[in-house]
C-alpha cells in the first residue's frame, strides 16, 4: 500500500468517525431535550395548548389499556375498558346522533342513552341484550315502553296535550287494550287479536 493510498484510508475513517461522532451527540441532545420536557411536564410548569393524533391510549400501571380515544371511519369514539381489558363504557356521535352505551361484564349492552332527531332516548337491556325498557321524551310528551324477553313492545304508557295513555299489547305487537284520559273523561278500549274493536266506554 502506497503512502497516497495510507492518507486516502486515513481521512475515509476520519470522516466516518466524525459522522458517528455527529450522530452521537445528536442523539445525546435529542435525549437530553426530550428528558427535559418530560420532566418539565411532570412538574406541571408547561401546558400544551394543542395535541393532534389519530388515536390516544391510556393504560394503568400494569401496561393494559384502560382508555382508548380514536375516530372510526368518521364517528369519535371514546372507550373506557375494566382491569380485564373488556369494553364497559362507549361515547360516540353518529353524524347528528350522540350516544352512550353501558356495557356489562359479559360485553352486552345494558344501557344506551341518545338523542334522535331531538327525540331524548333511555333504553335499558337484559342480560341478553335485549331491550326490556325504554323512555322517551319527543315533541308531543314523554313516552315509556315495557318489552317482553323477545323485544317484542308489551306496554306502553305516553302523555300527550290530550291526556295520559295506556296501551297493553300482545306478544305479536297488536294493541289489545288502551286506556286514556282526556278533555272528555276516561276512556276504556279492548280489541281482539285482529285489532277490532270489542269493548269500549265511554
Amino acid at each position: 500500500m502506497t503512502t497516497e493510498e495510507r492518507v486516502d484510508r486515513l481521512e475515509r475513517r476520519n470522516r466516518q468517525l466524525q459522522v458517528a461522532l455527529i450522530a452521537m451527540v445528536g442523539v445525546g441532545v435529542l435525549v437530553v431535550f426530550v428528558a427535559g420536557r418530560m420532566a418539565t411536564a411532570q412538574a406541571g410548569a408547561e401546558v400544551v395548548d394543542e395535541l393532534r393524533t389519530r388515536r390516544l391510549v391510556v393504560v394503568d400501571d400494569q401496561g393494559r389499556t384502560r382508555v382508548m380515544l380514536r375516530v372510526v371511519e368518521d364517528v369519535p369514539v371514546l372507550f373506557l375498558r375494566d382491569a380485564n381489558g373488556k369494553p364497559r363504557i362507549a361515547l360516540a356521535v353518529f353524524e347528528d346522533e350522540p350516544r352512550l352505551d353501558l356495557y356489562d361484564a359479559n360485553g352486552e349492552t345494558r344501557v344506551t342513552l341518545t338523542v334522535v332527531e331531538d327525540e331524548s332516548v333511555l333504553m335499558l337491556s337484559d342480560a341478553n341484550g335485549e331491550r326490556r325498557v325504554a323512555l322517551a321524551v319527543a315533541e308531543d310528551g314523554p313516552g315509556l315502553r315495557l318489552y317482553d324477553a323477545t323485544g317484542a313492545s308489551r306496554i306502553g304508557l305516553l302523555v300527550i296535550e290530550d291526556g295520559p295513555g295506556l296501551a297493553l299489547l300482545d306478544a305479536k305487537g297488536m294493541l289489545r287494550a288502551g286506556l286514556v284520559v282526556n278533555g272528555d273523561g276516561p276512556g276504556l278500549t279492548l280489541l281482539d287479536a285482529r285489532g277490532q274493536e270489542l269493548w269500549s266506554a265511554p
